[in-house]
């Protein structure tokens, strides 16, 4: 709990905002659930995610993602500094591509793979929820757009050039529909509606 965060003389002003990343001190009281905070510095903030709505809903859906893949309590530092990589992309404009990576990592960080078999040269590529691949046989067919995010997805290069929001909302809903077969439970993530 910070008492008072939001008061104009507040310490914390500014400090406890959504998606900052703060070093924080509290006061630890067995069998309580909300705990006093104490002092609070910030990492790092993200000042271009706080004024665009496409990159404060990228973010949350990848905030929402970590919280509904990850166990109460579990912490994975690895997850973490995925996190605040893909919070620094995001700020810097290219939204929806650096998302869909983030998902894809939680994918590698659960224990599965997203496979590439396909070749983006012949006219038809698929993707197959069972097997988690791209490839050129079977599975959902992909348009041409599509495809090459699929494609962009699997790149370790750099991310230089963001993709349109539609192309974004159709490969999230895939890689989200493999996660719920795979982890056979319900992700439902709400912050994706802001984009619609």
């Amino acid at each position: 709990m910070a008492k008072g965060a939001f008061s104009p003389k507040s310490k914390f002003l500014g400090m406890v905002e959504m998606l900052n990343s703060i070093e924080a001190e509290f006061y630890f009281k067995q069998n309580r659930e909300m705990h006093t905070l104490s002092n609070a510095d910030a990492d790092i903030r993200f000042k271009n995610i706080k004024n665009d709505i496409d990159l404060s809903t990228a973010s949350m859906i990848c905030c929402e993602l970590v919280n509904k893949t990850q166990n109460i309590g579990e912490t994975n530092e690895e997850i973490y500094f995925d996190l605040i990589e893909t919070f620094k992309i995001i700020d810097s404009g290219i939204v929806f591509l650096s998302t869909l990576k983030f998902i894809n990592k939680i994918i590698s960080h659960l224990g599965y793979a997203l496979v590439n078999n396909a070749d983006i040269n012949l006219p038809f590529t698929y993707f197959d929820f069972q097997k988690g691949n791209l490839n050129n046989v079977s599975g959902v067919r992909l348009s041409e757009s599509e495809a090459k995010v699929f494609q962009a997805i699997f790149d370790d290069e750099n991310i230089t050039k963001d993709i349109e929001k539609n192309d974004f909302i159709k490969i999230y809903n895939s890689l989200i529909r493999f996660l719920k077969i795979h982890l056979d439970r319900n992700i439902t993530l709400n912050s994706i509606e802001l984009l619609n």
